[in-house]
């Protein structure tokens, strides 16, 4: 067993690693303006499940899916681009991007993404990158093991990226050993230098699934309130956005029931862990607003069906930050082929 772990186990990454920078075509000649203040700014958040589509269901929800056919990859980064073209935001943060997974035949999806985005006309010359789950062989689930998996959260930016560092989250209360093949998540802040002086923070998570009541998204939400606490003491403007896996205040998952013979109630906490985020900071969703009209605002898609059914996908925004305008895309027309996310996308003002 020492042997499989030391050739097998996860990346251990430090808590604070610097991301991968991207400057993209370097040589050509790209007005690289700073962020500017006093205009709408749109930023847009999204779970693209590493880019599988709407046709599988998945060991982990019930299914019996682990690879994912190439044919359906390579459609999937073309909608997913289309989506954000459609969208048109100034900053993207995506979540489950896989860069050289067995699941999805080894595709640098970050990079397919990008290739359908330029040669659409929807040119993003700034790009960070981080991982999350990166390990060289995942024996798991026993029926077909997922192999290598390398699985990032991705940031894209028509402005300049100063600095992106990633910050390390609680893992899982399980075995050493399980935490050798498992999801280490991450926060991903990126600094973006603004006019007249200045850094924009855009920060980027996936936070924990599976917890079943151990205590680690109330964890992580406690890191994440703390780091807010440090950008509000620099009086930096910042947004926050991500798949967090939890529901409203007030959403009772019971009403989920079973969904593709799995009880999908059990995987969120009675009481949701997200309450001292929303009591402490400004959600780009209006619960209020939610409350008197959850459809509007559901962003997770179940297989089977094109209606979103819950809340899992957040934005916030810091004091610094004026939020004009927030939409939940679960009407778009892609909904039934791109993801079992929907994206979200906030116009902000500096």
């Amino acid at each position: 067993m020492g042997a499989l772990c030391c050739c097998c186990q996860g990346r251990n990454p430090g808590d604070r690693e610097p991301c991968e920078l991207i400057r993209r075509k370097p040589d050509e000649n790209i007005d690289a303006k700073e962020m500017p203040r006093g205009v709408p700014i749109k930023v847009m958040s999204w779970n693209v499940q590493f880019c599988a589509g709407r046709d599988h269901l998945f060991f982990y929800e019930g299914g019996q899916a682990v690879q994912v056919p190439l044919a359906d990859v390579e459609k999937t980064m073309k909608v997913v681009a289309d989506i954000i073209g459609d969208l048109a935001p100034d900053i993207v943060l995506l979540q489950e991007i896989d860069r050289n997974s067995k699941r999805t035949h080894y595709q640098d999806e970050l990079t397919g993404i990008l290739k359908h985005l330029d040669a659409a006309g929807h040119y993003y010359p700034f790009v960070a990158s981080t991982p999350y789950h990166q390990c060289c062989y995942v024996p798991a689930p026993s029926h077909e093991h997922m192999g290598k998996v390398d699985f990032h959260l991705v940031a894209l930016s028509k402005y300049p990226i100063k600095s992106g560092v990633r910050h390390q989250l609680p893992l899982l209360s399980e075995s050493w050993l399980m935490q050798q093949f498992n999801l280490r998540r991450a926060i991903m802040d990126v600094r973006i230098p603004v006019s007249g002086g200045g850094t924009f923070c855009a920060l980027n998570t996936h936070l924990s699934a599976f917890a079943f009541n151990d205590g680690t998204p109330e964890k992580e939400i406690a890191v994440l309130n703390n780091h807010a606490d440090g950008l509000e003491s620099e009086d930096a403007p910042w947004v926050l956005g991500g798949d967090f896996n939890m529901l409203p205040p007030g959403d009772d998952p019971s009403r989920l029931g079973t969904i593709n013979n799995d009880d999908h109630s059990r995987y969120y906490n009675p009481q949701t862990p997200i309450t001292p985020l929303t009591d402490s900071r400004s959600s780009a969703m209006d619960l209020d607003a939610y409350k008197k009209d959850p459809a509007a605002y559901n962003t997770y898609v179940p297989l089977g069906t094109d209606i979103s059914d819950r809340v899992l996908d957040w934005m916030f925004v810091g004091s610094k930050v004026t939020k004009l305008k927030y939409s939940v895309m679960n009407k778009h027309r892609h909904i039934s082929v791109a993801s079992d996310h929907v994206p979200l996308l906030l116009e902000i003002q500096l």
